[in-house]
């Protein structure tokens, strides 16, 4: 859960919003969400939900997503996933 107390399930269901800034602050959420290490989150969950938005039309969509998927743990999923 992020501090507004989103749960991870509504942020991915809000990366296919069609609104940029719904996007951006799914993405957010995201972000504090994998980066707290007590939280348990499917990680190849987030990264298949995810993976579309590298390919966003709105570049500042695209350089948030970037910046999640260098989180540690999103890190080693991604050498898991592939």
């Amino acid at each position: 859960m992020t501090h507004r107390k989103q749960s991870v399930s509504l942020l991915l269901s809000q990366l296919n919003h069609f609104n940029p800034t719904t996007r951006l602050k799914a993405l957010n959420g995201l972000k504090e969400v994998l980066s707290n290490q007590g939280e348990k989150v499917d990680c190849v969950r987030v990264l298949q939900s995810s993976c579309k938005l590298m390919y966003d039309d709105d570049k500042e969509v695209r350089l948030v997503f970037l910046s999640t998927m260098k989180i540690p743990r999103v890190v080693d999923a991604v050498i898991l996933f592939f």
